[in-house]
C-alpha cells in the first residue's frame, strides 16, 4: 500500500519555486502535472507527482516517464475520497486529505 498526500498550491509553489503563474501556464502546456479537484473551487496536486516532476527536472527520473492509463479514474477516486472524508473537516479554506491508494485492490481508501 502506497500512503498518497494531496497537497496545496502554497506548497506547490514552496516544493518546485515557481509561482502560480508559471505553474498553470506549464500545466496548459502540459509540462506539469495537472491539479486534481477536490471540491468545486478547491483543487490540489498528488505529491508524488509533483515529487516526479522534480525528479524529472533534476535529470534523476525519465522525462517520458508513462502516464497510467487510469489517471482519471484515479483522479475521480481521490476527489470522492475528499468528499467523504472531509464534509465534516472543512474549516477556514484550508483542506487536507491523507488517502492511500490501494495497489492490490487498485483503488483509493480513505485514511483518517
Amino acid at each position: 500500500m502506497t500512503k498518497e498526500k494531496i497537497i496545496r498550491l502554497p506548497e506547490v509553489e514552496a516544493s518546485v519555486g515557481l509561482k502560480k503563474s508559471a505553474i498553470y501556464k506549464m500545466i496548459k502546456s502540459g509540462e506539469f502535472p495537472k491539479p486534481v479537484s477536490l471540491s468545486k473551487s478547491a483543487k490540489g496536486w498528488l505529491e508524488s507527482a509533483v515529487q516526479g516532476w522534480i525528479r524529472q527536472k533534476a535529470g534523476i527520473e525519465p522525462a517520458n516517464r508513462p502516464i497510467p492509463a487510469n489517471t482519471a479514474e484515479i483522479e475521480q477516486q481521490v476527489a470522492e475520497a475528499c468528499i467523504s472524508a472531509c464534509k465534516d473537516s472543512y474549516s477556514n479554506g484550508d483542506m487536507m486529505l491523507d488517502a492511500i491508494y490501494d495497489l492490490d485492490q487498485g483503488k483509493w481508501r480513505e485514511y483518517l
